[in-house]
């Protein structure tokens, strides 16, 4: 019988003790999860960016999302590689224009991304793979960031997690990747820069956990400022909003706007409590964020300003019609992605009967309608907290600064018999010195999208803490349907070395090239990134005058709007020797860019410029190309 019980105890123990270690595993493994869940965080959503962009990962060094502006970006990364090699100024080119050059501050350089890929492509990467991997590495890096601030403000990491998704993957930000638009693309400094501020903030005022600003558990150290802690998060803050304005200083100016209303937001309390000393506090880390944000875009601010300083022409201020068109309807923040796989060519019909622009990039603001419900939702379950009530405020303010100068309701901006147009507050800002630059009030949706994020995870926390049995289905249902809403169509387009571009490379004398048609056209910027050559004209956001296509009558006479038989200047070999005299080497014609009659015309003229010199074909690009000796 002792025998017995002595097993029976023995085993007992053993159970208790298996019992005990599994639970301390467990307790362990949690403990490591709560540790590097900010790493684990990043992990997650780098699988997601990759599966959102499926099948571009299988082709990051061949293959980029067809259409929009992607071309100039490759160019970007080339030309910044080459300025960096050469010591010189990315700032100014002597590559496009020729053979005057031109300043390239006012193109879409996001400077900060091509300077990111200098290093890139010395390490053996190419432009194209160079691309891809910061536009991936844009969604999971600004996923990462919302989590970081959802977070804090939440104290719930799944929820931030979501609230990741709804920023990192919104519709706004995949037509970007669709669009081509790096520069765009390129959003995860914005929420760094929020975190950062208002950290610093929470760090010097009151009232942070119980407004709702943060989550973290009240302190006695909470109630004094921490000066050392807010000086930190300010030098951060510094850093992403200098990070931000060499990306895209639209979003720069966004910053700045937001800023101001989150400050008198927030400190409204403590000035009706006439706590000066208080408000004072944080003008000195508000002034070290301010001022080295401004050291880090000074190169650029001050190239732009040398560049305004010496235009007469004014081509870098956008006109207000353009502003018109490039502003969101009403009624386009409630319609689906048109961009979606099951988007429907109705859909997209009628987007193109409301928009001002046919570019399907520029005209989807919509963070979807769950992430519209969610919100609202949030509005209604914690309204008492001033932090949900100033993100709902952001939300709509995004929007209706989105919408633009005037009201714009299903197409139409004038109204009543009297044909009366509403003017909206982006009509204010349209005269403050530098918005009237920007000319895309309907990217304020970037902003709208960040709401959305921070709205989503207060409303999921609340919805956590009052049905916690529903918590865990809740969020894997939000997660899901904010996925799917977010689904984009990714066509890819093949880009490689052209058998033109091998050409002009391997031929060793010096000299330009002529891209005909003379028209602004991306395409010639790839074909540059190739043979390397100074071309006549170019391809930039912002086109500037071109004095010498003006004033060269070869060139002049080339142009589609210039009658053949205009052609003294250039008979008799009159015009191939102006174009020697200026150091012309090649004239490369791209007969796909051209209509059949515009085909025939051409080839007379060259016929007339060029005599009996045979063009060499390359017929598998549809183009020729004549060397001049």
């Amino acid at each position: 019988m002792c025998s017995g019980n002595t097993g029976v105890n023995r085993a007992m123990r053993e159970a208790v003790t298996a019992r005990r270690d599994g639970t301390l595993i467990l307790a362990r493994l949690r403990a490591a999860t709560v540790r590097w869940q900010a790493l684990l965080a990043l992990l997650a959503y780098s699988l997601i960016a990759l599966a959102m962009a499926w099948p571009l990962p299988r082709h990051l060094g061949t293959n980029i999302p067809a259409g929009g502006d992607a071309l100039l970006f490759l160019w970007d990364l080339w030309w910044f590689r080459r300025a960096a090699d050469g010591g010189t100024s990315p700032f100014h080119t002597d590559l496009l224009y020729y053979p005057h050059g031109t300043s390239t501050v006012f193109t879409t350089l996001a400077s900060l991304e091509s300077a990111i890929g200098v290093p890139l492509q010395w390490l053996g990467l190419g432009p194209v793979a160079c691309y891809n991997l910061l536009l991936l590495a844009s969604a999971a890096t600004g996923a990462w960031a919302t989590w970081a601030l959802a977070r804090r403000a939440t104290g719930s990491s799944l929820a931030a997690f979501v609230a990741g998704i709804v920023y990192g993957w919104s519709p706004y930000h995949q037509a970007r990747l669709v669009g081509g638009h790096l520069n765009l693309a390129s959003h995860q400094w914005l929420p760094l820069y929020i975190l950062a501020l208002l950290e610093t903030i929470d760090a010097l005022w009151p009232g942070g956990r119980a407004d709702g600003w943060h989550a973290r558990p009240a302190t006695s150290a909470a109630q004094t400022p921490q000066w050392w802690r807010a000086g930190r998060w300010a030098i951060v803050a510094g850093l992403a909003a200098g990070a931000t304005a060499t990306t895209e200083l639209t979003y720069a100016a966004f910053l700045a706007l937001w800023t101001i209303c989150y400050l008198a937001y927030r400190g409204w309390p403590l000035w009706r409590a006439r706590a000066w000393r208080t408000i004072g506090g944080a003008l000195g880390p508000l002034a070290l964020a301010g001022g080295l944000a401004l050291l880090l875009a000074a190169p650029l601010l001050l190239a732009m300003l040398g560049e305004i300083g010496r235009d007469t022409s004014g081509y870098m201020f956008s006109s207000p019609l353009e502003t018109l068109n490039y502003s969101a309807d009403t009624l386009q923040y409630f319609l689906p992605n048109e961009l979606h796989p099951w988007a429907s060519p109705g859909l997209r019909a009628y987007v193109d009967q409301i928009s001002g622009t046919p570019n399907v990039a520029e005209r989807i603001v919509a963070p979807g309608w769950t992430v519209l419900a969610l919100s609202a939702l949030a509005l209604a379950l914690a309204w008492r907290r001033r932090a949900v009530r100033f993100w709902g405020w952001t939300l709509i303010l995004g929007a209706i600064l989105g919408i633009g100068p005037v009201f714009h309701w299903a197409g139409r901006v004038y109204f009543t018999p009297f044909n009366a147009s509403l003017l909206f507050p982006y009509a204010l800002l349209y005269a403050v010195p530098g918005f009237a630059i920007m000319r895309a009030p309907l990217r304020f949706a970037v902003l709208l999208s960040l709401a959305g994020a921070l709205l989503v995870a207060y409303a999921l926390t609340e919805l956590r803490a009052r049905w916690p049995r529903l918590g865990p289905t809740l969020l894997a249902l939000s997660a899901a349907l904010i996925v799917t809403e977010s689904l984009v169509t990714i066509p890819l387009a093949r880009v490689g070395p052209t058998i033109v571009g091998t050409a002009l490379a391997a031929d060793p004398a010096p000299g330009a090239v002529v891209d005909l048609p003379l028209t602004p056209r991306i395409d010639y910027l790839w074909y540059q990134t190739q043979h390397g050559r100074p071309i006549v004209g170019g391809y930039l956001a912002r086109q500037p005058p071109d004095p010498f296509v003006a004033s060269e009558p070869t060139l002049r006479y080339l142009e589609q709007q210039t009658d053949e038989r205009d052609d003294a200047a250039v008979r008799d070999g009159a015009g191939l020797r102006a174009l020697q005299a200026r150091s012309i080497r090649y004239v490369v014609v791209h007969w796909w860019a051209l209509p059949p009659n515009e085909q025939a015309r051409l080839a007379r003229k060259l016929g007339v410029v060029f005599g009996a010199q045979t063009a060499v074909a390359v017929p598998e690009e549809q183009a020729s190309y004549y060397r001049i000796p």
